[in-house]
C-alpha cells in the first residue's frame, strides 16, 4: 500500500534527519530501499552494456582479419548488451511506479463520477 502524500513527506524528514546525524548508516540503509536497489541495477546495466560494446567493437577490430573469432564473440557482446538494456528496462520500470503515484482523481476519473451521479439523481441534461 503506498504511503499518502503527508506520510511520504514525514518520511523523506526522517531520511534527512538521519543523514545528517548519522551519514554512514544512513548510506548503508539507502541501499537496501527499493529505490536503492533499483539505481543499482540501472548502474550495473550500464555498465553491462558499456563492457558489451567495447567487447563488440574489439571483435570488430580483430575479427577483420578472423571471420571464426569475431561471429562468435560478437554474439556473446551482443547478447551482453541486451541483457543490460533488459535489466535496465526492468529496473525502470519499476522505479517508475513508485514516482507515478496518484496525487487524487484523473479528469477521466472526474468526469466518470459526475456522469453517474447525474444519472443516479435521475437529471438527464
Amino acid at each position: 500500500m503506498p504511503l499518502s502524500e503527508h506520510e511520504q513527506r514525514i518520511l523523506d524528514e526522517i531520511e534527512r534527519r538521519l543523514a545528517a546525524e548519522d551519514p554512514k548508516f544512513a548510506r548503508s540503509t539507502a541501499v537496501a530501499t527499493p529505490r536503492g536497489v533499483g539505481l543499482k541495477r540501472i548502474k550495473r546495466g550500464v555498465g553491462g552494456f558499456v563492457l558489451g560494446l567495447g567487447v563488440l567493437i574489439a571483435a570488430m577490430m580483430v575479427g577483420i582479419q578472423r571471420t571464426e573469432v569475431f561471429i562468435p564473440i560478437g554474439i556473446v557482446a551482443f547478447a551482453v548488451m541486451l541483457l543490460s538494456v533488459n535489466s535496465i528496462a526492468r529496473a525502470s520500470k519499476q522505479l517508475g511506479r513508485g514516482a507515478m503515484r496518484s496525487k487524487g482523481p484523473t479528469w477521466f476519473a472526474k468526469h466518470e463520477e459526475r456522469w453517474r451521479k447525474r444519472f443516479d439523481r435521475g437529471d438527464e441534461r
